[in-house]
């Protein structure tokens, strides 16, 4: 093996050392992940996008990790007598050699796990270089960083890498025009008939199955985990289930609906106060005190629609049960609150008892960081996604969709449904903000309604315009208002619908 090799680059001489540790930048997507290939048991290499087959090993060198004899070095020529005596491989042409090349690596720039014991030297294709009648150069990647600027003379020596293909046509062409349509956890996939193909199967990027003889051209996959990436792959198939070609790799990532960042409520809540209160203190048991036209209780709907059969004073509610139907106000069970004055929905949270999670998804012990990865709406910072770990329920490690932050938090409610519907959202903080009733502390809400928000702060979905790290709460304790770093662990109180 050279321990050092000239290649003219861009002008440039560069001195390259055969072995050194790889290097690789965490900033670079995986060009070649290991997911991508099959180690056959022959300990050759099938890459499943491209369906060459590959020796594992550089010419010279075999065994496991390429561990047995020493890569050797060829001129063009030899390469081409090398592939010429071994039946069925060949050496590779310029773009499939390239197809191998891990672009996020380099020193060398190839998937070690796939690849072993690469050296950093040039690794010869099959294509001459086009530039005349009286080229003596041929193309080559060179494996240090994956380039292949120059071609290289045909009688310098560089390693040999073979493949080989399908050996058989496939049975059928791979389906046209396939296309990714998707949704809130799923995705639907369309393409084009086969002529005399039975059905289809659908396998992943690494070859798993994940739906066999479907019979016609479109499926949908349901249950997945909105923002995470899916890969695709389709294959014609007879009655027998013998496969044609599998088409380019599709990747789709379903969506939660984005939950508006502005909200207008046409109607406000009044504050439930029927009470005045005397100048400089004191507050009285009925709407008397100091310039008493001019305060609280004077205004509004506690004065017009002072009614508690409903909800205390101006409040009006109506209890909702799982399925999304009215209740009587006298039920004793509910899911969740339809606020008939700006016709919001809410969450009700589950008995409080000081064990998290262990009333399932909405427990009213769990608490939550703030995170939206929603430039359009997080004001500029996603905020934390993880920094509270396990303080809710089914939270798992390195599992993002069971983080306790806000943004998983409505997309596992969303998956599910809540009360006959799928598009609960955090509220705004001026939506929060309506629910509180300031006629009472400890808590600041109606708890014939919302019995288990006996108080605590909420996030909102409002974050701070003077603080990108914060965001804003509103207390059920006592009806405050403030903004709080987001890896602040709070309550929530999901919202859907509005007039």
């Amino acid at each position: 093996m050279l321990s050092r090799l000239m290649l003219p680059l861009l002008g440039l001489c560069f001195t390259i050392s055969a072995w050194g540790a790889q290097t690789c930048n965490d900033h670079i997507p995986v060009s070649t992940p290991t997911k991508r290939f099959t180690i056959n048991a022959d300990n050759t290499i099938t890459d499943i996008r491209t369906g060459l087959t590959w020796k594992r090993c550089l010419e010279g060198s075999t065994g496991g990790q390429c561990e047995q004899g020493k890569a050797k070095l060829f001129s063009w020529q030899q390469a081409l007598q090398q592939a010429a005596s071994q039946s069925g491989w060949r050496l590779p042409n310029i773009k499939e050699l390239a197809s191998i090349v891990e672009l996020k690596c380099y020193n060398p720039a190839i998937n070690l796990a796939i690849f072993p014991a690469l050296s950093n030297e040039g690794v010869w294709s099959s294509s001459p270089n086009a530039s005349g009648p009286y080229s003596t150069t041929a193309w080559y990647v060179y494996f240090y960083n994956g380039y292949s600027f120059n071609s290289y003379d045909r009688s310098s020596s560089l390693y040999v890498r073979l493949v080989h293909d399908i050996s058989s046509p496939p049975l059928f062409s791979a389906p046209q025009n396939v296309v990714t349509t998707t949704g809130d956890g799923q995705i639907t996939l369309t393409w084009d008939a086969v002529n005399n193909a039975n059905s289809y199967q659908i396998t992943n990027e690494a070859g798993k199955v994940l739906a066999t003889t479907v019979t016609g051209t479109t499926y949908t996959f349901t249950g997945l985990t909105n923002n995470q990436i899916y890969s695709y792959r389709i294959a014609a198939q007879d009655a027998t289930g013998k496969l044609g070609t599998y088409t380019a790799i599709s990747y789709a990532t379903p969506k939660a609906p984005t939950p508006t960042s502005i909200v207008t409520i046409s109607k406000l809540n009044d504050t439930g106060i029927t009470w005045g209160a005397d100048y400089p203190s004191g507050n009285n048991t009925t709407c008397i005190g100091d310039t008493i036209a001019e305060q609280d209780c004077s205004h509004g709907r506690d004065v017009t629609h002072n009614d508690d059969s409903d909800g205390h004073a101006g409040f009006s509610f109506t209890k909702i049960d799982e399925n999304g139907n009215d209740l009587p106000a006298t039920a004793s069970t509910w899911a969740c609150v339809r606020d008939n004055v700006t016709g919001f929905m809410w969450e009700v949270n589950k008995i409080k008892n000081g064990k998290i999670g262990d009333e399932g998804l909405h427990d009213a012990d769990d608490e939550y960081t703030w995170y939206n990865t929603n430039n359009k709406t997080n004001g500029g910072a996603v905020g934390s996604e993880n920094d509270g770990g396990a303080i809710c329920h089914a939270y798992q490690a390195n599992n993002p969709a069971s983080y306790c932050n806000t943004e998983a938090f409505v997309n596992r409610v969303n998956k599910v449904g809540l009360c006959g519907h799928t598009d609960w959202s955090i509220p705004h903080r001026e939506v929060l903000l309506s629910i509180v009733d300031y006629s009472r502390q400890q808590p600041a809400i109606d708890i014939n309604y919302f019995p288990n928000n006996i108080g605590g702060w909420y996030w909102s979905s409002s974050p701070s315009a003077n603080n990108s790290n914060n965001a804003w709460l509103v207390s059920f304790y006592l009806g405050g208002i403030l903004s709080t770093p987001r890896d602040s662990a709070r309550r929530i109180q999901l919202v859907r619908g509005g007039q």
